[in-house]
């Protein structure tokens, strides 16, 4: 776009400097990246989210499974914590990252972009692969973004 002008509402493009000018290039995304420098004289950059995903594993283990092997109710657990059942991942070996895929996938379709349009991963777990380098790295990879900015939220409640 011209200087000045705004980028598009329904993506989330940050103006970046171009190369040997003063007139600001767009670069599409689904997250701006905070590249230094980076202006835009009379409009505000946006940042929106343009599409969500989930993915649960199949495996549904109730507190009626967890009372048969250790001391506790269902009622017990509900009345503390109001949960009724939860997902296990169906065999060893799967990660968070490898949970996220299907859910990043889901997320890219329903916001109408390609995987290959992602700026930047920021990924909230407290449970990761493995403690160095962060499952949003792997998810990167698995995904088959070379070179994607990932970051690992890991305080739980605060990253979703």
């Amino acid at each position: 776009p011209p200087t000045g002008s705004a980028p598009p509402a329904s993506v989330c493009a940050p103006t970046l400097p171009a190369q040997g000018g003063d007139a600001p290039t767009v670069r599409r995304g689904l997250t701006p990246a905070g590249f230094a420098g980076s202006v835009c004289a009379t409009a505000m950059t946006q940042t929106a989210i343009l599409g969500v995903g989930h993915y649960a594993p199949s495996r549904v283990v109730t507190n009626h499974d967890l009372a048969k092997m250790f001391a506790t109710s269902d009622e017990w657990i509900v009345q503390r914590s109001g949960i009724r059942e939860r997902r296990f991942i169906e065999h060893d070996g799967i990660g968070a990252s490898d949970l996220a895929v299907p859910a990043a996938q889901m997320a890219c379709a329903r916001a109408g972009v390609e995987v290959s349009e992602i700026d930047a991963i920021i990924f909230a777990t407290l449970s990761p692969d493995v403690f160095f380098p962060g499952s949003g790295c792997f998810l990167g990879h698995k995904l088959g973004l070379k070179g994607v900015p990932a970051l690992d939220v890991r305080n739980q409640c605060s990253g979703f």
